[in-house]
Formats: C-alpha cells, structure tokens, sequence
C-alpha cells in the first residue's frame, strides 16, 4: 500500500513537470504578453492550469503594439497588463528600465504615475530612480498578514539613503550619475 502511495506520487510529480516542460517548448514566451484575436486586444496569462486571457477594453486592435510582456500601446492611450494607463500620451510612451516607463507627461512604475520630472529619470535600481531635483527609493516589507507593501519615498541625504539601506556602490553610482549629469549632488 505504502510502495503503491509513494509510486503515485512520483508519476503525479512527473506528470506534472513533463507537462510544464511541453507547454514551456510549445510556448516560447511562456510570459504573460499581448494577442490580438477576432478584432480584440486581450492579455494573456500564463498559469499552471494553462493560462487566462483578459481583454484589454479600448484597445484598438489595428495599431496596437506590444512594449514589453506587461506594457502595450495603441494610437490612442498606453496599457499595463488589461488596464489603461489614464493620461498616457502613446506617441511619447516608451519604456525604461526595470519596469519603469515614461512619456512627456508621467513618469509610471506598475502602470502607476510616480513622481519627478519625466523628460530627466535616470533609473538607479530595481526600486530607485531619480530626476533632477530629487532620488526617490520604494521602501517594501510585508505586514502582520504577509502581504507585501510598499512606500515611495524621497531621499534627503547620503546618510538618510544608507539609513534607508541602500548600499555604497547605489550611493556612488548616484553620486556619478548626478556629477555627470551637472546635477546637485545629495548632501552627505
């Protein structure tokens, strides 16, 4: 009975990572990304079950293009995943480094608008950017439920941004990027 339970088990188990392994060579880009069917924009997620698709309501399916797997644009507005990004100018939209975007208008992280001044960011890391006139760093932690949260908040000072965690090699490259730039430089 035991030799039986534990047979099955493996042949679930391989079942299952032979089955991810064929969807994986089936579907180069087993990412979420954009598709237009039948007239309509929808976005697509990959899961375990096979996938979702969302339609992306507005977009039109004749001058969409996709940016990346979580932005598109079409003539009209800029998206982030199935949602519209309110304000967007497509023609100025464009793409920055990890999963930041900007255009004349806004500078958009998540498909949020996050703030300085979009025509100067200078993406600094995963979670820390700058402009002109300030460095901003997102703070994340999870709470008593494990959920996970964040805050933007803006960094006054070298020592407020080593108190803050960044690291020294983030202290000197904005250092470098601010003197390169002809920028104020952080008080110390």
């Amino acid at each position: 009975m035991k030799n039986t339970f534990i047979a099955l088990l493996i042949a679930t188990t391989l079942s299952s990572c032979l089955n991810f392994a064929v969807r994986a060579l089936a579907y180069p880009k087993w990412k979420p990304h954009y598709k237009v069917w039948g007239g309509q924009v929808f976005y697509l997620v990959p899961n375990a079950a096979g996938g979702s698709s969302r339609p992306v309501e507005g977009a039109d399916p004749s001058t969409f293009k996709q940016l990346s797997y979580e932005y598109g644009k079409d003539r009209y507005r800029a998206y982030f995943w199935e949602r519209r990004i309110k304000n967007s100018d497509p023609d100025s939209f464009e793409l920055l480094e990890n999963g930041y975007a900007r255009d004349k208008n806004s500078i958009y992280s998540g498909g949020g608008v996050t703030p300085g001044d979009p025509g100067s960011v200078v993406i600094l890391g995963n979670v820390t950017y700058m402009d002109k006139h300030n460095v901003y760093d997102v703070h994340v932690w999870r709470d008593s439920k494990n959920n996970e949260c964040s805050e933007l908040k803006k960094v006054k000072s070298e020592s407020h941004f080593r108190r803050m965690g960044a690291s020294e090699d983030l202290i000197r490259k904005t250092r470098r990027e601010r003197a390169k730039r002809g920028w104020t430089p952080l008080p110390r």
